[in-house]
């Protein structure tokens, strides 16, 4: 029975990671086979790897019908950018943020029915989409609502260490994202059911927006109850990230295990009490309250995928307390496994699910073997050696997510999960339960719970002020992360193994990867996809040139955050030694400062002065005194600038010195000589410039980056038969 289940779950992680599905007629024969020899030959049936077989096969196929079911779901691109008609209900929170200047709102749509702009209906069962309404609309959670819209199908960026925006949206069965068309064109066709867990959520939101006003930490308090994270700044989001605490403001299986967990010690102090039995019906009795609470705070906070799947996991084991004979807690842990997956399968592409199974797996671990051979004296160190195993077993998982250790993590845990769990958690629940009754009484609960979390930041800044000395980009690849399962398994085995001393070892590909060897006088070349824009990495044998830095977001986050930076940090790459912004377009310029704020950059050169900063005045903001002493001044690119790094040749070919030029016209043009072959930057230059870099007798090149994304403002027929290049990269948005 265990090998069947762990073999489902491994053909349903199978199908989740292939890109592709199989066909059906695969599957019929391959389904109809296996039952014909388990009928037709009963031998096969006895022998020890039917359960293999019999498991994997259920769990490629199950997940292989769910693949079929999710992706018949998504928006055909047939009707990408076409006016259509929705009516769905409102579902989640709704988002209100600026964009742009101006106020718009974010939300979701759960779709009823789907319609061309002449009545025909879509013939696609679309589930849920995303909308933006630039005009903002009188809708509310849980609401019926008929709008015109135009989608996009889910898409994202494809980068190395970067998150993967486009199978998010697909492992939450998101089928298309778009923008509604204007406020005329949408109709409120019935209000909020009273039975609407998304309205109550909303209006228990609005609520505590109202009455947390005056609080200096309202947006954390709402992301533990409710988890509203819209209203955490970028820059607490950065400390969560850099001290590895990001897991404790998302409402996680950590939230649900405490909340749930109360309710039942309480239960239980009853139960042991001389007012109980101490009977299996009372202790029934115990996990159905926690039970409820749980699923009370799994919908208060919009009972998502994660969420549900948190949910799963404590039932599971909350159940097997009461279950008649023992269970062991590996086949708990399984059985909750293969819940999660068959209820989702798609979850085994979430880093977040595997973490949360890990650091379950290495709690229970700490505290069977801490509680065994130990003496009393040891006992106080229990919890540090809880979270020293949670480190160490959920390492592979944190090289998947954020491609960097850090080990800041260990003390700000220890202190963060206590601190958060046991004071700022249940003295906001207090507050929340106890407003309508008593309301000075709460007050005094929520000025708790924001002392508490004005205490966690502090602690946690002091921690992120040692700096990045403590912070290790990680390699994300196969072979470092069978290095790291192997470290891992040998850090577990009991104490007196002789084996765990090799531990170290096996982790020192994971910390010193070795890195591709360039040759002198040749380059690598990396384009970043960055949507609309541009983000280029020139590397040598020992330098490195980033050539534009991608776009800027209206959310106020930028394409070097979510694309750049991370394929930076998985190459090892923590310093610059010149960045080169072509010209001020956000396209180009709009991650500026997230670069300088996270790399060390000894040199800029800009084509013309930033947006509201003059180049010889550009204020950095640097992470550590280190990246402050390394950073110069801005300097302007002028025709004829020359330098040679390891017999690679760079040449700056446009601005010419003295030009009065603005916008496109002014972008750097780079030209990068290596051996035999070359490589054109050309950043948004139009035909004007074109001409005049062909007056100058411009030479044929290897790779060219398409002058303005390929527009029909640039690459004239003579510049492109001039060029003559080998490879174009056109960097289109879409």
């Amino acid at each position: 029975m265990r090998t069947g289940m762990m073999a489902c779950c491994i053909g349903m992680g199978v199908v989740a990671w292939s890109p592709l599905l199989l066909p059906w007629w695969w599957l019929l024969f391959g389904g109809c086979g296996v039952v014909f020899v388990g009928w037709r030959l009963p031998g096969a049936r006895a022998h020890r790897i039917w359960p293999l077989v019999f498991g994997l096969s259920c769990g490629v196929v199950w997940g292989s019908l769910y693949g079929a079911f999710v992706t018949r779901s998504l928006l055909p691109s047939a009707l990408e950018q076409q006016p259509l008609w929705l009516s769905g209900h409102i579902v989640d929170l709704i988002e209100t943020r600026q964009t742009y200047g101006r106020e718009s709102q974010r939300f979701f749509l759960r779709v009823d029915d789907c319609r061309r702009v002449d009545g025909i209906t879509c013939n696609v069962p679309l589930h849920t989409v995303q909308l933006t309404a630039y005009q903002p609309l009188p809708i509310a959670s849980g609401e019926h609502w008929w709008l015109r819209v135009k989608l996009k199908r889910p898409h994202g960026f494809a980068n190395p260490g970067g998150f993967d925006f486009e199978s998010w949206q697909v492992q939450r069965r998101i089928s298309a994202v778009g923008s509604v068309s204007g406020a005329a064109n949408a109709e409120r066709l019935a209000p909020a059911a009273i039975t609407s867990s998304d309205h109550w959520r909303a209006v228990l939101r609005d609520r505590l927006q109202i009455q947390l006003a005056n609080f200096q930490y309202r947006g954390l308090l709402l992301a533990l109850l409710v988890a509203d994270d819209s209203e955490i700044t970028r820059e607490q989001w950065r400390l969560f990230r850099d001290t590895g605490t990001i897991h404790l403001f998302v409402v996680s299986g950590s939230h649900i295990a405490f909340t749930g967990g109360l309710v039942w010690w309480l239960c239980n102090l009853w139960r042991r009490s001389p007012l109980g039995d101490g009977s299996r019906r009372e202790q029934l009795a115990c996990v159905l309250p926690a039970l409820a609470i749980a699923c009370l705070y799994a919908l208060i906070a919009g009972m998502g995928l994660p969420i549900q799947r948190a949910l799963i996991m404590f039932a599971v084991v909350l159940l097997s307390s009461v279950w008649r004979r023992d269970v062991r807690f590996f086949d708990v842990l399984l059985l909750a496994l293969i819940l999660v997956l068959l209820r989702d399968p798609l979850a085994a592409r979430d880093a977040g699910c595997w973490f949360s199974f890990a650091a379950v797996a290495a709690l229970s671990l700490a505290f069977s073997s801490f509680t065994q051979g130990h003496g009393a004296g040891r006992d106080r160190w229990r919890w540090w050696r809880a979270q020293w195993l949670i480190f160490v077993v959920c390492l592979p998982v944190l090289m998947m997510i954020g491609g960097q250790l850090t080990l800041l993590s260990l003390p700000a845990n220890l202190i963060a999960v206590p601190l958060t769990t046991i004071v700022t958690l249940p003295l906001a629940f207090i507050a929340l339960v106890s407003e309508p009754v008593t309301p000075v009484f709460a007050g005094w609960c929520w000025q708790g719970a924001d002392l508490s979390l004005r205490l966690l930041l502090w602690l946690l800044k002091r921690l992120s002020d040692c700096g990045g000395r403590f912070i290790f980009p990680l390699a994300v690849s196969p072979q470092g992360l069978l290095f790291a399962l192997a470290a891992v398994l040998l850090l577990i085995l009991p104490r007196g193994v002789k084996a765990r001393g090799l531990a170290p070892v096996m982790l020192l590909p994971v910390f010193f990867p070795q890195a591709v060897a360039i040759d002198e006088k040749a380059l690598r070349l990396t384009v970043f996809d960055v949507g609309q824009g541009l983000s280029v990495l020139v590397e040598t044998r020992s330098h490195r040139l980033l050539y534009d830095t991608g776009p800027a977001f209206a959310a106020g986050s930028s394409a070097a955050e979510l694309a750049v930076l991370p394929a930076l940090r998985q190459r090892g790459i923590r310093a610059l030694d010149l960045l080169m912004v072509s010209h001020r377009d956000s396209d180009h310029a709009g991650g500026v400062t997230s670069v300088l704020a996270e790399l060390a950059v000894k040199d800029v050169l800009v084509g013309e002065r930033l947006r509201s900063q003059h180049p010889s005045k550009l204020q950095l903001q640097p992470r550590t005194q280190q990246h402050e002493q390394q950073q110069a001044p801005p300097r302007f690119c002028v025709e004829g600038q020359r330098w040679q790094w390891d017999g690679v040749v760079f040449t700056v070919l446009n601005p010419p010195a003295l030009t009065r030029a603005e916008g496109n016209k002014r972008s750097c043009v780079l030209r990068i000589d290596a051996g035999a072959s070359s490589v054109l930057l050309t950043g948004d230059i139009e035909t004007t410039v074109e001409a005049r870099l062909l007056g100058a007798k411009l030479a044929p090149a290897t790779v060219l980056i398409a002058p303005h994304h390929g527009s029909r403002s640039s690459s004239s027929p003579t510049f492109v038969a001039a060029v003559q290049p080998r490879y174009v990269v056109f960097s289109a948005g879409y």
